[in-house]
């Protein structure tokens, strides 16, 4: 991995959410350095706080999966997943889907 992957997950400084929904931890990023509106691939981990709507990337496409914790249910373009154990199943959607979550 890139030269961050190596910090320890005390050592993230978790960012919060737009929607105050949570807040996200970056594990790494390429170029190193990049902020969110310059990255060609980025790494995070995420606490979900509660449900509420997604922030748009608009051009990135996403990955999702739950790594711990309870289930999650999102609704993406009008279609429902549900992912209730440990990184199955993986939901991928383009940065400017329509995605309420729960």
């Amino acid at each position: 991995m890139h030269g961050s992957a190596d910090s320890r997950a005390e050592e993230r400084t978790p960012a919060p959410w737009k929607n105050d929904g949570g807040v996200t931890s970056e594990v790494d990023a390429c170029p190193e350095g990049a902020g969110l509106h310059d990255f060609v691939w980025r790494v995070s981990v995420a606490d979900v706080a509660h449900g509420g709507p997604f922030s748009a990337f608009e051009g990135v496409e996403r990955i999702i999966t739950v790594v711990g914790g309870p289930d999650m249910a999102l609704t993406v373009d009008e279609v429902s997943h549900v992912m209730d154990a440990p990184h199955e199943p993986v939901v991928t959607l383009a940065g400017r889907s329509d995605l309420p979550g729960r």
